[in-house]
């Protein structure tokens, strides 16, 4: 028995595909960490995304490929005390004990290994393009979030400059060091969140969702906000992965799935909830008993809300949300899923999980009426997608010409 939790939790920390950690263990020891000048370093190999350049690969010969690429670059992993796979065709890597310049060269040879080998996929033969960044602190940080946000912009930099598949550039970046300053911010924001009577300067904000459809069913986004103790408000960016790395959001997702049943007794029952759930309410097996409590209490139906997940936090445990949507469902809940591709098998991708909604992110929707190639993407998928009974929400839409090209595809806007 102790043996086969063992293996459970194991299990439960890799990524299936590569056999390297997943992106919310790889995120958690490494937030976790001290690193500390030229002994450590973040290395990230970000691939192109292989969906969207070879969209007529069948979703198995994506998966054998990014197994060879992991493969190619086992030189990376041989000298890493922890390597992961942080995104869908994104690789992350923490080396100490080598000189920058011995990094950067390590960089440069897994670059070459997996961009000059020709990959078979089926019947085709193909090359794959990346990028690689490379972060390295020159002082002393706790905590591995700055060195993570200085890899990613390195990938940005190296993939602007890189030239062609075969040579891609390896670009260095210093990442921010927290100032004493900060981090007396940081603990007071965390202090705040972790007193529970604090809950008196969150307040909700309720986005509508207008339907391009027709559809007379009022829907609203509920948005969380926070006012510190000077009553300014604090951006979601701030306070939201600082609440996750602490285990708080839990509590707080509680606190605002009863907020917004307590508003749904003021409002018409055809209103519907659009409600962001975290990865800890993902995990937590009393959440179904809350809500049940919760919604008996205030004497209201369970399809009034549509609860948002996560696709990452969902492909980090399949299994445990699969439960988790079935208890949902239980009590008539609809599900909505957050930031999928378009470029993805929509009914495989929903073979685990029915939601009845995907919210397609800003990455996709910014500047889409000058991409003649995403708008055909975005009809398949969107044609893919109404053969499942699936409703489209897109959020970030910013301009008059990519409305117009929503309002042709007759999906729903959100957060204009």
């Amino acid at each position: 028995s102790r043996m086969r939790n063992y293996r459970i939790r194991y299990l439960q920390t890799r990524d299936p595909l590569t056999g390297l950690l997943n992106r919310q263990e790889f995120l958690a020891i490494l937030e976790r960490g001290v690193y500390e000048g030229e002994s450590a370093a973040l290395v990230l190999l970000e691939l192109e995304n292989l969906q969207h350049r070879y969209p007529q690969l069948a979703p198995h010969l994506l998966d054998s490929l990014l197994v060879i690429v992991a493969s190619q670059a086992g030189m990376l992993a041989e000298h890493a005390e922890l390597a992961g796979r942080i995104g869908d065709y994104t690789l992350a890597y923490i080396i100490r004990g080598k000189t920058s310049g011995e990094i950067t060269e390590l960089g440069r040879q897994v670059s070459y290994a997996v961009t000059s080998h020709l990959y078979d996929a089926g019947e085709h033969s193909i090359a794959i393009g990346c990028s690689i960044g490379i972060a390295i602190p020159r002082q002393r940080l706790e905590g591995g979030l700055p060195l993570l946000s200085s890899a990613l912009k390195a990938c940005e930099e190296s993939h602007s400059t890189g030239t062609g598949k075969s040579r891609v550039a390896v670009s260095m970046l210093d990442p921010v060091v927290v100032s004493g300053s900060r981090n007396q911010e940081e603990a007071a924001l965390l202090a705040l969140l972790r007193d529970t009577s604090s809950m008196t300067r969150f307040h909700l904000v309720y986005q509508p969702i207008a339907s391009l459809r027709g559809n007379d069913v009022e829907k609203y986004e509920v948005l969380l906000r926070l006012h510190d103790t000077g009553n300014q408000p604090v951006p979601p960016a701030r306070f939201v992965p600082l609440a996750e790395r602490h285990g708080l959001m839990g509590s707080i997702d509680r606190w605002v799935v009863e907020q917004v049943i307590t508003t749904m007794q003021r409002r018409a029952i055809s209103t519907r909830f659009f409600v962001k759930l975290s990865a800890d309410s993902l995990g937590d097996p009393g959440f179904a008993t809350f809500l049940k409590k919760s919604l008996k209490k205030h004497g209201v139906s369970g399809e009034r809300l549509v609860f948002e997940l996560n696709a990452a936090s969902i492909n980090g445990n399949i299994r445990n949300a699969v439960r988790f949507c079935e208890e949902l469902r239980r009590h008539d809940c609809g599900v909505s899923l957050e930031h999928c591709e378009i470029g993805q098998n929509v009914a495989q991708l929903f073979d685990h999980i029915p939601a009845d909604y995907v919210k397609l992110g800003g990455h996709i929707i910014r500047n889409l009426a000058d991409d003649p190639d995403r708008q055909a993407r975005l009809r398949a998928f969107i044609k893919q997608a109404e053969k499942l009974d699936i409703q489209i929400i897109a959020g970030f839409v910013e301009n008059a010409g990519c409305l117009q090209v929503l309002w042709l595809s007759l999906i729903h806007i959100s957060e204009p």
